[in-house]
């Protein structure tokens, strides 16, 4: 019996906690503070640089600084330590909506007297800057463009050049494919070599996402279509958003109402919550009263309403308030880090 006891206490000490196993960090803020710091899944401030604006850690375990007043971005590990550049003076890309765009998968892309390419993670030039533009980088491919030429550019700095005439924009590539524009408003799809793989005839496309990509046709009307290009579910709707891998649903508007679609083509309603939104990581948030819980797939609350404010699930974490404050939950609604801070974003895992 001792014998079985020990074995279980060294399993839990492996296998029984979020912290030990992996490193976890979130921007947060305190009450009446000016400046935001990161904190661990204990809520426990592990850096505190006391930046005048700082953003989320990527996966990669580096975060971007921002002195806007000085015209400077700056990179830190996950030590708070400056992470030295090749170049100075450079610039980072902006995305609308949620600030400056950091690394991913390895890579940042910065500017530097109009012309675009990428850093590595030790701060060395990865990726020469001689582009006009430059996407974000997804599995080792970016789009770069020069002059009116658009280029497939590797993580190693090779490029292939896009063959293709007419060509207004292509967008980041998702799952290996890229979205195409043509000067006439056509979308379609390029693979890592360049080829066409899915042709125009959309009037817009959104990204592939777990093997489906929305897409809009001449009529107006959104369906789903594959890789091959092919409807797997058929164009009826007015505005459709992403599938989510763990629930299989997508939030799409059907009669001018936010329902959801699972990949059957079925369209679901629920009318436990009063409110529509996104599933992420198979939990959408919903709403009872003026309460915020999360339901599955099913229509069932898994976690019930009693939340004040919440954000989406990610790494398997979701921030929530409670009594005024934030802190962390986890797919169970147990809480990981109790109520602790007056903002917060996402949990982020670093790989």
């Amino acid at each position: 019996m001792k014998k079985k006891m020990l074995l279980l206490s060294i399993l839990c000490g492996l296998f029984g906690g979020y912290s030990n196993a992996q490193t976890y960090l979130i921007l947060v803020k305190k009450k009446d503070s000016k400046t935001w710091q990161y904190a661990n899944l204990k809520g426990e401030i592990v850096i505190d640089r006391k930046d005048p604006l700082c953003y989320e850690f990527s996966e990669d375990g580096i975060a971007v600084v921002d002195y806007s007043k000085q015209n400077l971005n700056l990179f830190i590990n996950t030590k708070g330590e400056e992470i030295p550049t090749e170049i100075k003076d450079y610039k980072l890309k902006g995305v609308f909506g949620y600030g400056l765009k950091g690394y991913s998968t390895g890579l940042v892309v910065v500017q530097q007297k109009n012309k675009f390419g990428c850093l590595d993670v030790n701060g060395k030039i990865a990726i020469p800057l001689k582009y006009d533009d430059l996407t974000e980088f997804d599995n080792g491919y970016g789009i770069g463009k020069i002059g009116s030429n658009f280029y497939v550019v590797s993580q190693d700095g090779k490029e292939v050049l896009v063959k293709l005439d007419n060509i207004k924009e292509i967008k980041h590539f998702q799952e290996g494919l890229a979205p195409i524009v043509s000067i006439g408003g056509s979308f379609g799809f390029i693979d890592t070599n360049g080829k066409v793989v899915i042709s125009g005839g959309y009037s817009g496309a959104g990204y592939f996402n777990n093997g489906l990509a929305w897409a809009r046709t001449t009529e107006k009307l959104v369906g789903f279509i594959n890789q091959k290009g092919e409807w797997e579910i058929n164009p009826k709707f007015s505005v459709a958003k992403d599938f989510d891998k763990e629930s299989g649903m997508a939030m799409v508007k059907y009669e001018e109402k936010w329902v959801y679609v699972n990949q059957s083509g079925k369209i679901i309603s629920f009318d436990i919550s009063s409110t529509t939104k996104k599933f992420s990581e198979g939990l959408s948030e919903g709403k009872k009263g003026n309460l915020i819980g999360f339901y599955n797939n099913k229509g069932a609350w898994v976690i019930q309403p009693q939340f004040e404010d919440a954000r989406r699930f990610r790494n398997g974490f979701a921030v929530v308030k409670s009594k005024g404050l934030w802190g962390v939950i986890d797919k169970e609604g147990n809480w990981i880090m109790n109520p602790t801070f007056e903002e917060m974003k996402d949990v982020i895992l670093i790989k």
